[in-house]
């Protein structure tokens, strides 16, 4: 469920390897390219209607962005900005945030990263307008811990956070696998794991997306 105070919030998480961050720069680029458009004095006599309360019809520049990656646009991304979109190691992540409630649903970027050759789970809780190209699902963070030793230090510290399901963290050997629970501020989560992690001198932090009825893998 969403936050009481936020009406709707999704994280699409994309895994793309080390095209990760060229990936991001390109979802950034389409949202500042409608932006720019809609910004252009130029354009200002263009009637861009409106679909609903909130959200304008697909502008000039969004179609012809659908017609480049052959994705549905419905309605414009006219009320998403650039920050949304990030790259945390091999995964792209766009995230509505907490702040963010005028974007209510993470269509069209689950088609188009699905068109860029990504993994894409999604999660959170969106107004339901198209139906989502990506399956529900996790992000696992993976590591090699030294020894049993600091894994079971670093256990402890890590199932004490609210944003850890203690229940979902597994250890075979010198590998661990965790799962960090569906939060907005995912990006920042992240990053607080690794930190503890390292900490802990656990090293080849990974990161893998799993659907919500795949089975459990190291």
């Amino acid at each position: 469920m969403p936050p009481e105070n936020l009406q709707y919030y999704f994280v699409l998480a994309g895994h793309f390897g080390g095209s990760a961050l060229s990936t991001a720069q390109e979802l950034r680029s389409i949202i500042q390219q409608v932006h720019a458009w809609l910004d252009d004095s130029s354009t200002a006599d263009h009637d861009i209607p409106q679909v609903d309360e909130h959200h304008l019809a697909p502008t000039p520049p969004e179609r012809d962005f659908a017609r480049r990656y052959n994705v549905e646009w419905q309605r414009s991304i006219h009320n998403f900005a650039e920050h949304m979109v990030t790259a945390h190691g091999p995964l792209v992540l766009v995230a509505s945030g907490l702040l963010d409630h005028m974007v209510d649903n993470p269509h069209p970027f689950d088609q188009i990263m699905n068109q860029l050759g990504g993994e894409v789970i999604v999660y959170g809780h969106w107004e339901d307008v198209a139906p989502l190209h990506a399956p529900q699902g996790v992000i696992r963070v993976t590591c090699d811990v030294p020894n049993p030793v600091l894994a079971r230090k670093a256990t402890e510290e890590l199932t004490g956070l609210s944003y850890i399901d203690p229940d979902a963290v597994i250890i075979a050997t010198n590998r661990m696998s965790l799962t960090a629970r569906p939060v907005a501020d995912i990006k920042q989560v992240l990053e607080e794991i690794e930190t503890i992690l390292s900490s802990y001198d656990c090293t080849d932090i990974d990161y893998r997306l799993r659907t919500s009825n795949a089975r459990e893998q190291l």
